[in-house]
């Protein structure tokens, strides 16, 4: 019963209390504001006294009178000082006073769930599995609402503002940024979570949850890293700028000069956690951080090597010397093949080997020698293994160094030795033994009247045929060996034959390398997966017996249907315009199949039409009939049954070219 009086009088206490308070603060704020003295502009005036005027007089030595004034203004300004104060002291009671009601309010609860819960059963429903007061998340006002119903909010005002893309900006670059497509996505429910939903009982946290006090609170925003750090890796695109070093370079007797630039590169770690702090916030903007980059060279770098060892290296011939052997580099060699490159604080001197390999004389020739390959060697005898032999080079690096090191020196002392490595052969003895080569099972010459382009692409085609090994069993494709005929691959126009007529086109003439090679298998009762003839009849094949082949799609491809391993070996005579050239392919391997051929005489023959052409362009061509012939392979093995293959092909008849 005690606690049931107590508690009114404790309130009624603290209720007097904050209104006595309230009415004071009031009163004091009420208050008009004393005076205060503000010096005059003018230095040599005295300022005026409250409630006197000045009437221009002068000062006739009351010189007591100063003195007042300035006495007056400190009792103001103690005055207001003192105001100050009161009301600090009465905004402190009545924090007091708010503190105490609370109290009294948790008691009364207390004492009302004791007595029977009318009190607490209202607390419970005001505050219990509610958002406390005044609560802001993600600039929505969810205070005082439950959970589901602050979830949706949150959700709408994140839906809204999820497809609205950043915009980062800095270095005078602006890039706009989807939240979504970065990986940055706000998690409604653990920011709702974070609110600190009532989900207790105890009367002090549900009194808290009523409390108005403001509370402003950040989304939490999940981050995909990967997706993140992959659209700031896209930005960097757009902000990284390269630095650009020093470099010098010779064109004729003019030095080219690149001067130093520096560089920018986005700081990427910054920039991302910059673009999570602009979603977490709800800002639409966010600033990319970038850093300089300065190159390692400077501007008298450049100047020194211009002024001093441009013309040292250039004032003179070069000696070169390496295990008894020499080699002379020319001035304007040095010249034209030399360039100044940064390498750390400096500018280094680096040498284009292959550049100067490419004059006529090659001038590195006598230090260098290339390795050669094992192979095989065909005789009357038999086949021969020849044995790889190592090479010996200079590298580009040694080079450099050697020339920079006699580039300093002037007169005789511009020789010196350069350091020479030996290289590998690409196929060994070892590797080739292993083989079991013993004879020439398969082998073809083509022999081919010369046109432009011609000869530089079967030469192309016969060094990717060179040496290759086809294991048993294994397929040979002529289109996988060769890959797409381009410029950048070395083949160049050739004479191709499109719809009965003649053109030039890159890698042209290729076809003739099929027909070499599908006899040479055909020799050799290899399989015959894929294959076309020539649609008119070149003279490269027997009839019934050619191939030609373009890319993608039409194919040559043969397979080694023998237990044992083959190598391909080719001999190419190139055509020149008063000779013909030959092509020949040998498949070195162990004899198993033995084959025989036999080819129809030709039937269904169509004479060629004769066509006239002008031009210093045109190519005369004796032409050829058109015909049908059927072709029959039988091959056998000891021990197994024959096997035969008829192939049936019909040439159209290919124009007589006459020029002019």
């Amino acid at each position: 019963m005690s606690a049931r009086r107590s508690s009114p009088r404790a309130l009624s206490r603290a209720e007097r209390r904050v209104r006595a308070a309230s009415a004071r603060e009031a009163e004091i704020v009420s208050r008009p504001a004393p005076p205060v003295w503000t010096p005059d502009p003018h230095p040599g005036a005295r300022p005026p006294t409250t409630g006197q005027q000045d009437h221009g007089q002068q000062d006739h030595g009351q010189q007591d009178h100063g003195h007042q004034d300035h006495g007056a203004e400190r009792a103001r300004l103690d005055a207001r000082d003192a105001t100050a104060g009161e009301l600090a002291a009465e905004r402190r009671l009545r924090r007091r006073g708010r503190r105490r009601g609370l109290l009294a309010l948790l008691v009364v609860v207390v004492a009302g769930a004791a007595a029977g819960g009318g009190a607490y059963a209202v607390l419970t429903a005001l505050a219990f599995d509610r958002i406390p007061r005044n609560t802001v998340v993600a600039g929505v006002d969810i205070g005082g609402t439950r959970y589901p119903e602050a979830r949706e909010r949150v959700r709408r005002a994140v839906a809204a503002s999820a497809a609205r893309p950043v915009q980062l900006t800095g270095s005078g670059i602006s890039v706009d940024v989807v939240p979504a497509h970065a990986g940055l996505v706000v998690d409604v429910g653990a920011s709702i979570d974070a609110t600190g939903p009532v989900t207790s009982r105890d009367p002090v946290r549900l009194v808290r949850g009523l409390l108005p006090t403001p509370r402003r609170l950040d989304p939490v925003v999940r981050v995909d890293r990967v997706r993140l750090d992959g659209v700031v890796a896209g930005v960097a695109r757009g902000y990284d700028v390269t630095v650009r070093e020093s470099s010098i370079r010779l064109v004729g007797s003019v030095p080219e000069v690149v001067q130093p630039l520096a560089g920018r590169r986005l700081d990427r770690p910054r920039t991302s956690a910059a673009l999570v702090a602009a979603v977490t916030r709800g800002e639409t903007t966010a600033t990319a951080v970038t850093a300089a980059v300065a190159p390692s060279t400077s501007a008298a770098t450049v100047r020194h090597a211009l002024a001093v060892t441009l013309p040292r290296m250039v004032s003179g011939p070069v000696r070169l010397s390496s295990g008894g052997r020499s080699a002379n580099l020319a001035a304007s060699q040095l010249a034209d093949h030399t360039t100044f490159v940064a390498r750390g604080t400096g500018l280094a001197l680096s040498v284009d080997g292959a550049g100067l390999r490419s004059e006529r004389p090659d001038p590195l020739a006598t230090l260098e020698r290339p390795a050669r390959d094992a192979g095989f060697t065909v005789t009357r005898s038999g086949v021969v293994l020849e044995p790889e032999i190592a090479g010996v080079e200079v590298t580009d690096a040694d080079l450099s160094a050697a020339v920079a090191t006699a580039a300093a020196a002037t007169g005789g002392a511009r020789a010196v030795a350069v350091v020479t490595r030996a290289t590998r052969a690409r196929v060994t003895t070892a590797a080739l033994a292993t083989l079991g080569v013993r004879s020439v099972v398969g082998e073809y010459t083509g022999r081919y009247r010369y046109e432009p382009g011609l000869p530089a692409n079967l030469a192309r085609a016969a060094v990717r045929l060179q040496g290759r090994v086809v294991p048993a069993g294994a397929v040979l494709s002529l289109n996988g060996v060769l890959g797409q005929r381009t410029r950048a691959a070395g083949y160049v126009d050739g004479p191709v034959l499109v719809d009965g007529r003649y053109g030039a086109a890159v890698g042209g003439g290729v076809g003739q390398a099929a027909t070499v090679l599908y006899d040479a298998a055909y020799a050799a009762g290899w399989g015959i997966l894929a294959h076309t003839p020539a649609s008119v009849w070149t003279g490269v094949g027997p009839p019934g017996r050619d191939a030609t082949v373009s890319w993608p799609g039409i194919d040559l491809a043969v397979r080694n249907d023998t237990p044992a391993a083959a190598y391909v070996q080719i001999v190419h005579v190139p055509g020149t315009p008063v000779a013909d050239g030959t092509l020949t392919i040998r498949l070195l391997s162990r004899p198993w199949w033995s084959v025989r051929a036999r080819t129809t005489t030709p039937s269904s023959v169509v004479k060629p039409p004769t066509v006239r052409t002008r031009g210093p362009s045109c190519v005369a061509r004796p032409g050829s009939d058109g015909f049908e012939v059927i072709d029959r392979r039988t091959r056998s093995h000891p021990g197994a049954a024959p096997e035969s293959y008829v192939f049936i092909t019909s040439y159209r008849p290919s124009p007589v070219v006459v020029c002019g």
